[in-house]
């Protein structure tokens, strides 16, 4: 059985290792948060969707709005690897080490390939993931992209709307990794930390 794992918000805290980055670049710049923060809703205010969030394009935006250097700013955003790792939720990595014993890991995620295997890279969890099932898509929820998963497979996702579209597919048995409350679904596999995924109530 193959398991696919989302990343952001399954894998890795992205609003924490947002947090982290922008921590690093405002200190880097030496400019007030306000300023900071100014300068990411114009670009923000481009995208039609989150996960068309471009880090080259990103911090062209941040280059020219705050009149630093682009060089400076990409070197924390793709190089500081500390900030990957320490995003990482508390349990990733254990988890993910001991499923890989037992099972081919691969990822299901949305986004730019080159951002989301840079999280996976920095972060230091990339060698736990089969080169062959690692899905990453513009738009994961297409028939085409739902199409082209290695069956039989489990997929693990933080979002309630991927879960539930892919319950209807044969041969994806989908887990919904709900990290914000203590609510279970109804009718799809529920938890609520990836540790579940290895305790003897909630086996695979």
């Amino acid at each position: 059985m193959n398991l696919l794992f989302d990343i952001d918000h399954t894998l890795i805290d992205t609003n924490k290792l947002r947090q982290l980055i922008s921590a690093e670049l405002i200190k880097a710049l030496n400019i007030q948060r306000q300023e900071f923060e100014e300068a990411e809703i114009k670009y923000t205010k481009r995208l039609n969707y989150k996960n068309d969030f471009n880090p080259q394009d990103y911090l062209t935006v941040l280059s020219i709005e705050l009149e630093a250097e682009f060089r400076v700013l990409s070197s924390i955003f793709f190089e500081k690897e500390s900030l990957y790792r320490r995003s990482l939720y508390h349990e990733t990595s254990k988890v993910i080490e001991l499923l890989s014993k037992s099972f081919r890991l691969g990822i299901f995620s949305e986004g730019f390939t080159s951002f989301q295997s840079l999280k996976l890279s920095n972060s230091g969890i990339n060698r736990y993931f089969d080169k062959g099932l690692k899905y990453i898509f513009r738009r994961k929820l297409s028939p085409e992209s739902i199409s082209k998963l290695s069956k039989p497979v489990v997929v693990i996702d933080d979002s309630r709307e991927v879960v539930e579209a892919l319950c209807s597919e044969k041969e994806i048995v989908p887990v919904w990794l709900n990290r914000k409350d203590d609510t279970n679904h109804s009718y799809i596999k529920t938890i609520h930390d990836l540790k579940f995924l290895i305790s003897d109530s909630t086996p695979l």
